[in-house]
């Protein structure tokens, strides 16, 4: 809990023993009390829980996709997922994914509106200000942009010359990009 400039200790929310990893977190804005969990380990999914650790919205799950990061453009929640090949097979490839996703808050039901899939590369942090969503690409030494228009998620530029970067916020007035390296 944030207490003026003081952070005060409340409560560690847990999860399922199967499901320890989590990579992301965001709080809904429609609903301010809860918690967006990116869990990337047991049945990956994003999980939604309130600030007293109670289930609230069924967890979004994406067959074969491992969330990595999540946040909001509005209503909507972007997921930031990866499929990770990693074995013995020199041809296996990883893929990142960037998803625009409706949640239906009463019901606990979730619609992917729009998705766009990158091939050989690993996508991690994102954030979001207004319309405009940030997706740290490490593989690339990126920040991907898109902006959220109705039910799309459209590719704007990308920004280069970072060095792996992890994650990616953006400045209450949105003057700076801070990347973490």
């Amino acid at each position: 809990r944030i207490d003026g400039e003081a952070l005060c200790f409340e409560r560690t929310l847990e999860f399922d023993p199967t499901r320890r990893y989590c990579h992301g977190v965001a709080f809904m804005p429609l609903r301010p009390g809860i918690v967006c969990a990116a869990m990337t380990t047991g049945t990956p999914a994003v999980h939604f829980v309130d600030t007293v650790g109670e289930v609230q919205i069924a967890p979004f799950v994406d067959d074969g996709w491992i969330p990595k990061s999540v946040t909001f453009a509005g209503a909507s929640m972007v997921v930031v997922s990866v499929r990770q090949n990693v074995g013995q097979d020199p041809r296996a490839r990883n893929v990142a994914r960037v998803a625009l996703v409706a949640v239906e808050v009463e019901t606990g039901d979730h619609q992917v509106l729009d998705a766009h899939e990158f091939h050989d590369t690993v996508m991690d942090g994102c954030h979001a200000r207004g319309t405009m969503v940030y997706v740290a690409e490490q593989a690339n030494d990126a920040v991907r942009v898109f902006e959220v228009s109705g039910q799309q998620l459209l590719p704007r530029p990308t920004m280069e010359g970072f060095s792996f970067p992890h994650d990616v916020g953006v400045s209450p007035d949105g003057q700076w990009l801070a990347v973490a390296n």
